[in-house]
């Protein structure tokens, strides 16, 4: 087994502010490197630590890079939905 990551003093402290329900997905995501856990506390942050399980399921920002790995899929998902809302928007062209 990997030994586990030390985290920073910078990371401690933000730990220390993570609500004790989801201190152990951010811990886990900073000591043993786990790519589904980092994505799990970002989605949990982003959604303010407000009911964020239930709030990362129901999440609509699909432009989001993580939206469609925060289940701990590999693959984005086919649904013409989703493509049609990673579309950008017209006269927007991102420069």
């Amino acid at each position: 087994m990997p030994s586990k990551r030390v985290m920073d003093k910078q990371q401690e402290e933000w730990l220390g502010a993570v609500p004790p329900a989801y201190r152990s997905t951010y811990e886990r995501a900073m000591t043993e490197k786990s790519y589904v856990a980092a994505i799990k506390a970002m989605c949990h942050s982003c959604n303010g630590y407000d009911d964020a399980f239930n709030r990362t399921r129901e999440c609509h920002i699909r432009s989001c890079p993580l939206w469609p790995y925060r289940f701990g899929s590999t693959e984005w998902p086919s649904t013409s939905r989703s493509s049609q809302n990673l579309k950008p928007s017209a006269g927007k062209t991102g420069k």
